[in-house]
This record gives C-alpha cells, sequence and structure tokens, in this order.
C-alpha cells in the first residue's frame, strides 16, 4: 500500500499498512502451525503403525531392523537416514549394523556428496564409538535418554570422525535398551531438509522409546524364563531320570565283570525286574511331554471307562482294604482321546492310593459322575480322606518334574492337567492338610447328547 496524503490520512495509512503485514505474517504463522500440526499426527499415526508392528515380531534383530526403516519410511517417520548401532559388550563400542535411507535420497547428490547417501551403509558398518569415551553416542547410550541436536554434526562429538563427515543436520540419537545383546543406539537425522525437531516431536520420541523399551523388555525376558525354564527341566531330568538309569547300569556292569556273569545277569535282572518297569513307564511319559505320542480322538462314555479302569485296580485296592464307591447319574459321554482319558482317571486313583497307604484305617476313596445340564457340562469328582497336601504343594501341584516321591518323575499331574484341557475343560484340586482331597474336572458333553 503507497503511503499519500497528509496528516489524518497519512497515519491512517500507515496504520492499515501496518495492521496488514501484521495479518500476513499472522497467516504465514498459522500456515506453519497446521503444517506442524499435521506432521506431528501424522508421526502419532506412524508410531502406533510401529508399534503394532514390532508385537508381530518374534525376532529381537528384526523388529530393530523395523525400527530403524520406519524412522525413514514416507509412510513411517519420514526423516532422511537413520544408523543402528550396537553394543558390544565384549569389547565396549558401539559397532555399526544396520543403515536406512529415505527414497526421496535416491540418487540426490545436489546438496551433499555421494558417499553420504550411497556409500553411507559401508562406511557405518566400519564405524565403531568407544562407550568409555565422552561423546554424544555413549552418552544417549548409558543416560538412556534422546539427545538432540538442530545443527550441523560436525560441530559435536560423535565418538569417530567419520560420523562427522557424513553431513548431519538437525539429527537426534535414540536408544535402545533392555535388548540383550542388541541393546544400542540409533542415529537419525534429517540431512538435506530445512526441519528442525520441535518439543512436540521430541515428546513423540520418548513416548515411542518408552513403549518401544518396554515392547523389547518384555520379549527378552520371556525368552530369559524361557531358558531358565528349559535349564531347570533339564537339571530336575537328570537328577531323577538318569540317576534310576544309572544305577541300573552299574549293576548290569558288576553282573558282566563277575566270574559267573551269565547267572549273575540272570539272578540279578529278576531284582531290578521293577527298576525296569520304571524305566519304561519313564520313557512313555517322557514321549508324551514330548509330544511324540499320536492321539485319535472319539466319542467316549466316562462311566464306562471309569469302571474299566476300577476293575483293573481292584485287587489291588482290596489287597490293602482300601474302600471305593462310584456314583454315576450319566454315562458322561465325551468327545475325547481315550488313552488319555484313561491315563487321568489312573493318576487321580494312583494318587489317592499313594494318600491312603499313610493312614492306617478307613481308607475311601469316592468317585462321583454327574451332569450340569444347564451348562451342558459333564463333572467329575474324585475324593480321598488320605493325607491331603500343604499349600505349597497345592502350588505346584502341575508343575513339571516338581514331586515328593523319589520314586516319580513328576509328570502325573502335568499330563493330567494337559490333557483336561487339550479335551477343552478344566481341572481343579483342593485339599485340606492331613485331612482330605477333592479333584474336580469339568469337561463338555458330547454334541449328540446336548
Amino acid at each position: 500500500i503507497k503511503i499519500i496524503g497528509e496528516g489524518e490520512i497519512k497515519a491512517l495509512s500507515t496504520s492499515l499498512k501496518e495492521m496488514i503485514e501484521k495479518l500476513d505474517t499472522a497467516q504465514k504463522n498459522m500456515q506453519n502451525q497446521n503444517q506442524e500440526l499435521v506432521r506431528n499426527i501424522d508421526r502419532i499415526e506412524a508410531i502406533d503403525k510401529l508399534l503394532m508392528g514390532m508385537n508381530m515380531e518374534t525376532d529381537t534383530y528384526e523388529t530393530i531392523k523395523k525400527l530403524v526403516c520406519g524412522f525413514t519410511s514416507e509412510v513411517g517417520l519420514g526423516y532422511s537416514r537413520a544408523m543402528y548401532f550396537r553394543y558390544s559388550r565384549e569389547n565396549d563400542y558401539l559397532i555399526g549394523e544396520e543403515v536406512s535411507a529415505n527414497r526421496s535420497l535416491n540418487g540426490e547428490t545436489q546438496k551433499g556428496f555421494k558417499f553420504q547417501v550411497k556409500d553411507l551403509k559401508e562406511l557405518v558398518l566400519f564405524t565403531k564409538v568407544s562407550i568409555k569415551e565422552e561423546n554424544l553416542l555413549s552418552r544417549a547410550f548409558k543416560e538412556q535418554k534422546i539427545i538432540y541436536k538442530n545443527d550441523s554434526g560436525y560441530k559435536y562429538d560423535l565418538g569417530n570422525d567419520l560420523l562427522k563427515a557424513i553431513g548431519l543436520k538437525n539429527f537426534f540419537i535414540f536408544p535402545i535398551h533392555g535388548a540383550g545383546k542388541y541393546s544400542g543406539v540409533i542415529l537419525v537425522d534429517n540431512y538435506t531438509k530445512d526441519i528442525q525437531i520441535n518439543k512436540e516431536e521430541l515428546e513423540l520420541l520418548n513416548l515411542l522409546a518408552i513403549n518401544f523399551s518396554i515392547g523389547i523388555n518384555n520379549k527378552e525376558t520371556t525368552i530369559e524364563t524361557l531358558e531358565e525354564q528349559r535349564v531347570s527341566t533339564i537339571e530336575k531330568l537328570a537328577t531323577r531320570f538318569l540317576k534310576l538309569r544309572g544305577e541300573v547300569v552299574e549293576r548290569l556292569i558288576d553282573c558282566l565283570k563277575a566270574e559267573n556273569s551269565g547267572e549273575k545277569i540272570i539272578s540279578e535282572l529278576s531284582k531290578i525286574e521293577p527298576y525296569l518297569e520304571r524305566i519304561k513307564d519313564d520313557n512313555t511319559a517322557l514321549r508324551e511331554y514330548t509330544g511324540l505320542v499320536d492321539k485319535i480322538y472319539d466319542r467316549i462314555s466316562l462311566e464306562k471307562l471309569i469302571n474299566e479302569v476300577l476293575e483293573k485296580y481292584k485287587a489291588k485296592f482290596d489287597k490293602d482294604k482300601i474302600s471305593v464307591s462310584f456314583f454315576s447319574s450319566t454315562t458322561g459321554t465325551i468327545f475325547g482321546e481315550r488313552r488319555g482319558m484313561e491315563k487321568v482317571i489312573k493318576e487321580l486313583l494312583d494318587n489317592s492310593y499313594n494318600s491312603l497307604m499313610n493312614k492306617k484305617h478307613n481308607r475311601r476313596i469316592d468317585i462321583i459322575l454327574s451332569k450340569r445340564k444347564i451348562h451342558e457340562k459333564i463333572e467329575l469328582k474324585v475324593i480321598d480322606n488320605g493325607i491331603g497336601m500343604s499349600p505349597k504343594q497345592l502350588e505346584d501341584i502341575y508343575e513339571p518334574f516338581i514331586t515328593y516321591s523319589p520314586q516319580t518323575l513328576g509328570l502325573g499331574l502335568f499330563f493330567v492337567q494337559k490333557i483336561i484341557r487339550e479335551h477343552g475343560g478344566v481341572i481343579k484340586h483342593f485339599s485340606e492338610e492331613g485331612k482330605s482331597t477333592e479333584v474336580k474336572i469339568t469337561l463338555n458333553v458330547y454334541k449328540e447328547e446336548v
């Protein structure tokens, strides 16, 4: 607006010009804020996708690679370059391992050098940054926080001169901790873009760092737990399973070394026959534990199956004066695996038997089979008046290789629970130490019986 006139007219023209200039500045600021708002919304969506993708990964290194690519993807966070440096505990160095560049940089050398884009991965793979020395990368790693600079990288100590030469601009260092041997940092920048890192963006990056760390930590904890369980299982197996075999083998070796080895072996075999039967049972149990046994599902009558098992136990129970009552108000027809369900019944009867043998008088087992019509469920109860179980025994009752008897592997009730779950059922133990134990199993009724 041209200033014309004198006096009040000139003053009015000047005020009008200043007002229009302020409006123009305000409009530009509003446009910049709107653009920043859109970028932040896009970043939130990108971070959400990254975290969702991270949960689907099973390999920690692949998850980190996914994050590195997410930083530079146009459908991700859209930064120019991302470089992952893994921490080597052996060397106490951050070692370059992975690089990702935004597609928009392909062939772009006008604002930088060729090696800063096309040869970046080769440079990073040869780059090491000492953790012991004071530099930005080591600081971000040790302090486990994001460090950012809206400036050129050559002005700062990054721990390696190569990193000063790659043309960093408006960059940040993203720490990865709790990822075991894959802990480290990711160096990210805007390279040729004149975009600075603002406070809102930093808050979003911190949010990503926290959630990523939690996800990685949970994953690593699960792996460590599984490894501990595997080692613990092997230790228990060696203690109980191999001990028995060692004793049997030693006795047979002694027989072979004896003068009349043939006669000695025949004599000894009669003594170790029970041990050999136990080894045979243990082998079967371990084959089931590893899932090597084939299973065939069909229609089963629990009433008939229980009667068949009780018939096999009759002589044993009569001999030790154990009274058994079986009450059934249903056939208890289910769709199941016969061998597995037979194992369940036998295991429960064996446990009741062992508990009752610690009592001198009034040994009793009650078995009740009934049907809950409202929910179409079959309910099986096995109750004994034995010595019961302690709270600790109840807590560990379904854990594999935990046993309070030196003659067993400790897989019985582990299998019972496993079989019941495979049949879509539920098993619960109720016990009072020194008094009694009740086992309640709930299974689905066979469909044709509904």
